[in-house]
């Protein structure tokens, strides 16, 4: 999840997303960039880019192999 966050984080510069504000993050995050709407896209596609890589690599690689075998 570490690693997955440091790379939202580095998308987030490259990108150029300034919030108006600090402290909130992912559904009540969506408050800080509503005044631009590049920002506010760009904001939900990292967010939404960073949970799907956490989830995947998490499946692959956190998840012990005998709880995904069916009985």
């Amino acid at each position: 999840m570490c690693l997955v966050s440091g790379l939202g984080g580095m998308a987030s510069m490259l990108v150029g997303l300034k919030a108006t504000a600090n402290g909130v993050s992912t559904i009540p995050g969506l408050i800080l960039y509503i005044y631009e709407p590049r920002q506010l896209i760009f904001y939900i596609l990292i967010a939404v880019m960073t949970f799907a890589l956490a989830f995947v690599l998490t499946w692959f690689f956190a998840v012990p192999k005998d709880v995904l075998l069916e009985d």
